[in-house]
């Protein structure tokens, strides 16, 4: 917090999956006189005048993980024909943002048919 302007700004890059909440804490003399982190305005006089307020930072999440596919992500399936419908295989897929932003959907996108002549 800046001093003589009560603006609040970060020092480091916030991230979501690291932290989702932060409690912002006051002067820690001021803190003697209350149970709760407060974040304070104060003048110079004396006996200090003061009020406080509690701030609560929640971290909003943001869709920066890219989905990743489980490894080998080129995996040769060989099947016989004639074999009747049936589950060939699995992917799975794992996203680091949370909530919607951490879904995870499939597709075929086209149709790609080799070895056929």
């Amino acid at each position: 917090m800046k001093e003589t302007s009560g603006i609040l700004e970060t020092t480091a890059i916030l991230d979501r999956e690291q932290r989702d909440k932060y409690l912002l804490t006051g002067t820690y003399y001021l803190n003697l006189f209350h149970n709760c982190p407060s974040v304070y305005a104060f003048d110079n006089t004396y006996p200090v005048k003061y009020d406080a307020a509690t701030i609560i930072v929640n971290i909003v999440d943001v869709n920066d993980h890219e989905p990743e596919l489980t490894k080998p992500v080129c995996l040769p399936l060989n099947v016989p024909e004639n074999v009747p419908i049936t589950n060939l295989h699995t992917l799975i897929a794992n996203d680091g943002d949370h909530g919607d932003n951490g879904l995870v959907s499939y597709a075929i996108i086209g149709e790609l048919i080799y070895g056929k002549d």
